[in-house]
């Protein structure tokens, strides 16, 4: 099959996406159309051009790219979605093209899918708007379906965050376009086997600790410190190598200069400079992560307040680590099973969890092991590619209803 991959050479400090799309390379002919791929006589001459001359199968459109219309969200949203970016394009280009490339794609009638990657509990209107409109031009999207999004409680908090159940809605809606696979994979080179006997500490707790979106973790957090466990807490960033204030401006790479002086004279970071994290700072965050969970015996994670599947969730096993976490819908759906390849604890419990598993170290690198066997089984880029090939290849058919997962399955729909 030959795709054409319809996106912006971004490069995510999250490389989630990124991944999906060396996972696709593997299993079928992929070419790149779009800011920073694309020369300007390309661009210029438009995707229509391109698309007739590539002969292509199938297009996948991601959703980074498609909500730099200006038609359908401000300048402000765009330029702070931007400095998250280790960019190899101008953002400027961006924003002149991606009205013209949007509306030339929707003329195209083979296979198309918008690749959404992004949070569901922070799903706004704009977003919706935006996917609505591509479902509605005959896309078909490829993210996570209704088992992964579980309905959530709104509360003050969420409220006051624009969190809630809006994405959940949508897809209800829209389940017979919905490809249901994340985004959350682990690559092979992050796949880990020292035994849990030659790791040096008990148990770490990766991942932002915010107590609003994670108020369980912060709890588990207050639990282990004050126990006999000893935690791997020396993270350098725990909420990903991002620009956030003015002291992290040595992490940034800035495309011009008068934006490096501007920034570097503001009090506070501003978000409509053509700027990024620099690769060298993200770099050093992805092996000071990776080398937590390395040389961790147990690590935990959770789905914060909206119950949801975290890469976090895949990460911890793939090295070998035996993953203890909150029991939430979702981890049935992707293969998880409690005692057997996971543990799941509460705050109330993972002491108690974790002195049996001390007493039993057989059963501990049982399930570590069971874990890690499991996730390269199921998770890796290419088993999600070939998923998304074989829904591309029913949707050619005119059969396809929808997809799911069960028991760590892929289940397609078919009329």
């Amino acid at each position: 099959m030959k795709i054409l991959f319809v996106t912006i050479n971004d490069e995510h400090a999250n490389d989630s996406e990124l991944n999906l799309r060396r996972g696709l390379m593997e299993v079928s002919q992929v070419d790149f159309f779009g800011p920073g791929f694309s020369t300007t006589d390309e661009l210029e001459s438009g995707l229509k051009n391109y698309w007739n001359k590539g002969k292509y199968d199938a297009l996948i459109l991601s959703f980074a790219f498609a909500i730099r219309q200006i038609t359908y969200l401000d300048l402000r949203y765009i330029f702070w979605e931007h400095r998250y970016k280790m960019s190899d394009y101008s953002i400027y280009e961006s924003i002149r093209y991606a009205d013209r490339i949007i509306e030339e794609s929707k003329e195209i009638s083979s296979p198309k899918l918008v690749h959404y990657h992004f949070d569901t509990i922070s799903f706004t209107e704009f977003q919706e708007r935006c996917l609505q409109d591509l479902l509605d031009a005959g896309y078909y999207l490829w993210g996570p379906g209704e088992e992964f999004v579980p309905e959530i409680e709104e509360n003050k908090a969420a409220e006051l965050m624009g969190w809630g159940n809006r994405y959940y809605k949508f897809i209800r809606k829209n389940t017979e376009k919905t490809i249901s696979i994340n985004c959350h994979v682990a690559t092979y080179k992050e796949f880990y086997g020292a035994p849990l006997e030659k790791r040096k500490y008990d148990v770490t707790i990766p991942g932002n600790l915010d107590a609003v979106m994670y108020p369980v973790r912060e709890k588990i957090v207050e639990k282990l410190k004050g126990s006999k466990y000893q935690i791997f807490d020396d993270y350098e960033n725990r909420t990903l190598a991002y620009r956030e204030d003015d002291k992290k401006a040595v992490n940034t790479s800035y495309k011009r200069d008068e934006d490096r002086i501007l920034d570097l004279r503001l009090k506070l970071p501003c978000h409509y400079l053509d700027a990024g994290p620099k690769r060298e700072a993200v770099a050093f965050w992805r092996e000071n992560y990776n080398e937590g969970l390395r040389i961790s015996k147990m690590g935990y994670a959770d789905g914060g307040i909206s119950f949801q599947i975290v890469r976090k969730f895949i990460e911890i096993p793939a090295r070998g680590t035996l993953l203890l976490c909150q029991d939430i819908p979702p981890l049935s759906c992707l293969g998880f099973k409690a005692w057997e390849n996971m543990v799941t604890v509460t705050p109330d419990s993972v002491l108690e969890v974790s002195d049996y598993l001390y007493a039993h170290k057989d059963k501990m690198q049982e399930i570590a092991t069971a874990g890690r066997k499991m996730v390269y089984e199921k998770h890796s880029p290419s088993a999600y590619a070939k998923h998304i090939i074989d829904a591309i290849n029913v949707i050619e058919s005119g059969r396809y209803k929808g997809s799911y997962w069960f028991d760590g399955e892929f289940y397609i729909n078919q009329a």
